[in-house]
């Protein structure tokens, strides 16, 4: 074992000057980035930044919007975040937290911000700890679909199945709206020949199940019942779903990097989008508490890849800011992250090859078998190792090797035993959704 990990380490100081020689282009789709932040300047492709999906233009991040924030909604972001990587609470910071949280003007505004600086958080952990990856800032609108709430209802046609009927024909067209958006973004991605792009984005069982409530409240003024809500959730994600493997599946030339969600459920039960796409060129990633165990609220299954740490992750904020945040929304980008850098290594490997790499080079976890389809974490050296060896190897024979000649990660023992002590007290970052109403 103590040879493995010299190995490892040579490894590592002999190849961590060739690991930037090639950039890889990476698109972050998330809610707008801020392009000026001193770490993710230097990342940001110059003549072509990004694009603002939602209002037409480059203007990549609302910074008139951003004033109405002040210090208290960050260090509430922080403190949720820290409180899951185990930080002690002192008497006055509960009774703080425990103030704030009876505010409902405040924790909108929370939520608010959590959302405009989401993607700037993202792109923060993509960019990787070595130069080899250029992003480009995708900045994408949620489908919004106003539903008439006085809608009439005919005497003569049963009410409960009109009310089905009549949720469905706007989710049809909510789809519709959506999928029409996700293709402008594919063909942006393909023409910008964008190789890895992560998309911390989606939509889960939970968050279709509210959409469908606000939908019979806002236009019948009642709540559904569970068979109604049951029907139109799972006709809203399958028709999500199905239309999405038709987009994403186009697009062979990109591995897309998905979070699997923050439900804490079984996307093979409860499916979520894009998550559950299972394509060639898709991975979901669920999040792990460093690398000691899976985080008690992502979601995880079969048609969940592979795990990255996603608690209490430090990155990029507006205004060269430091931001603390969990969620698999966190954990995807890790992998992104890891993703350019071994595409890097190879420039010649197709999405299919790097999404081998990936799931065949990974720490295996005993917390992670039957919860992720690889049963294991990525392992950033190991991936990278394969790569390179596999410009002169076939590329099965160069994963081999790499699981030969690199240890797993190490696993920071004291780190592993802390645990949130106030669950009542964390705050886990919102998927970013693609339907509001």
């Amino acid at each position: 074992m103590r040879n493995k990990i010299f190995c490892t380490l040579f490894l590592l100081i002999a190849f961590q000057s060739t690991w930037a020689q090639t950039q890889t282009m990476m698109g972050i789709i998330d809610s707008g980035v801020d392009v000026t932040n001193k770490m993710l300047a230097p990342h940001v492709r110059v003549d072509a930044p990004g694009w603002n999906f939602i209002d037409g233009n480059d203007q990549l991040f609302d910074y008139a919007s951003l004033k109405r924030f002040n210090e208290n909604h960050y260090t509430f972001i922080n403190l949720g975040a820290e409180v899951q990587g185990g930080k002690t609470l002192t008497e006055a910071e509960m009774a703080w937290i425990k103030e704030k949280r009876s505010s409902e003007q405040f924790m909108k505004e929370v939520e608010e911000l959590a959302t405009m600086i989401h993607g700037t958080h993202v792109a923060g952990i993509a960019i990787g700890k070595i130069s080899a990856n250029t992003i480009m800032a995708l900045k994408v609108v949620p489908t919004k679909v106003s539903i008439n709430k006085d809608i009439p209802t005919p005497s003569n046609i049963n009410s409960n199945f009109l009310y089905v009927w009549l949720t469905k024909l706007a989710l049809k067209l909510a789809v519709y709206a959506n999928s029409k958006n996700e293709q402008a973004f594919i063909r942006y991605i393909h023409n910008q020949k964008i190789t890895v792009a992560n998309a911390s984005f989606g939509i889960g069982y939970q968050n279709a199940q509210e959409v469908i409530k606000t939908i019979f409240k806002k236009a019948f003024r009642r709540n559904p019942s569970e068979r109604e809500l049951t029907t139109c959730t799972d006709y809203l994600l399958d028709k999500v779903l199905k239309a999405q493997k038709k987009t994403y599946g186009k697009s062979t030339d990109t591995l897309f990097i998905f979070a699997a969600g923050n439900d804490g459920s079984n996307n093979d039960l409860l499916p979520a989008a894009p998550a559950n796409l299972g394509l060639e060129n898709t991975l979901s990633v669920a999040a792990t508490f460093g690398r000691s165990s899976l985080a008690k609220f992502s979601n995880y299954g079969k048609l969940v890849d592979v795990g990255a740490p996603g608690v209490n992750i430090p990155s990029t904020g507006p205004g060269d800011r430091t931001v603390r945040m969990s969620g698999t929304s966190m954990a995807a980008p890790y992998v992104s992250g890891v993703a350019g850098e071994t595409l890097a290594m190879n420039p010649s490997l197709t999405a299919r090859q790097l999404k081998s790499i990936i799931l065949k080079t990974v720490d295996v976890k005993d917390f992670l078998k039957d919860k992720v389809a690889s049963s294991g974490i990525v392992n950033r050296a190991r991936a990278v190792f394969a790569a390179k060896l596999s410009n002169d190897l076939p590329l099965e024979d160069a994963i081999i090797r790499a699981n030969q000649e690199i240890a797993d990660e190490s696993i920071d023992k004291d780190k592993a035993l802390l645990k949130s002590k106030y669950p009542m007290f964390e705050y886990v970052v919102p998927l970013q959704s693609m339907f509001q109403y």
